[in-house]
């Protein structure tokens, strides 16, 4: 199979997921269920702005975070973050294909 056939961005999507998920494992590790990682604090953070009145209430009453929750938001935004870099730094804009 010829690899240069593989769109950039394909291969940048695919060590993003895969990045993403380890950087989440590693930092959703970090928290525990009454204090949460920055990704999940990230999150609710998010949700509470211009929001209804039920949104927020649900936002403000959050006590625990499980381990899961955790997980998937850390994977969300580290992926976010690896695949704009990647876009940034090794995408046809900047490198030329």
């Amino acid at each position: 199979m010829d690899f240069s056939l593989i769109p950039r961005e394909l291969v940048i999507f695919f060590y993003a997921a895969v990045g993403g998920v380890a950087l989440g494992a590693v930092t959703a590790r970090l928290g525990t269920e009454a204090e949460p990682v920055w990704p999940v604090r990230l999150y609710l953070s998010l949700l509470s702005f211009n929001q209804p009145q039920r949104l927020k209430r649900y936002v403000e009453g959050r006590k625990r975070f499980a381990f899961r929750e955790q997980l998937l938001a850390s994977s969300f935004i580290w992926f976010f973050i690896l695949f704009g870099a990647g876009l940034y730094i090794f995408g046809c804009g900047r490198r030329g294909c």
